[in-house]
């Protein structure tokens, strides 16, 4: 795997991907990771349904999807990656709030809105219900 132009592109198995294309195995490449350097895959829609916090974090867990289980749901950089990209990678809701897996102080859970890219960090008991992404890297 090779990752060229910025981050853009992926070389994998001889075939070059760009953000938001469907990979053979039914992910999508989503970018790279300013976390860990890695690519990093989503799915191809949201959970379908608005989730509480320890709801998401269950749901993400539990997916088995594309052959996969080791979904996550994405990191606070993560979830802007996912954001600077969801015209290729589509399926979002554009004026929903996503949840991330980032803690702030005292509790609070890092959003991010995608109607504007406006993060920024709640209580997490206090928000009934966000969509959520996964990922995996």
């Amino acid at each position: 795997m090779v990752l060229s132009n910025s981050n853009r592109r992926l070389l994998y198995e001889g075939t070059e991907y760009w953000i938001g294309d469907k990979l053979p195995d039914g992910t999508v490449y989503a970018g790279v990771s300013p976390d860990t350097g890695k690519p990093l895959y989503a799915t191809t829609q949201d959970s379908g349904k608005l989730l509480a916090w320890k709801k998401a974090c269950e749901f993400a867990t539990a997916l088995d999807a594309h052959g996969y289980r080791d979904w996550r749901v994405p990191t606070q950089n993560e979830l802007d990656v996912l954001y600077r990209g969801r015209n290729m990678i589509g399926g979002f809701s554009m004026t929903g709030w996503y949840w991330s897996a980032s803690t702030a102080s005292h509790g609070m859970i890092w959003v991010q809105r995608f109607s504007d890219g406006h993060q920024f960090s709640h209580h997490a008991h206090a928000l009934e219900g966000l969509y959520l992404r996964c990922v995996r890297d």
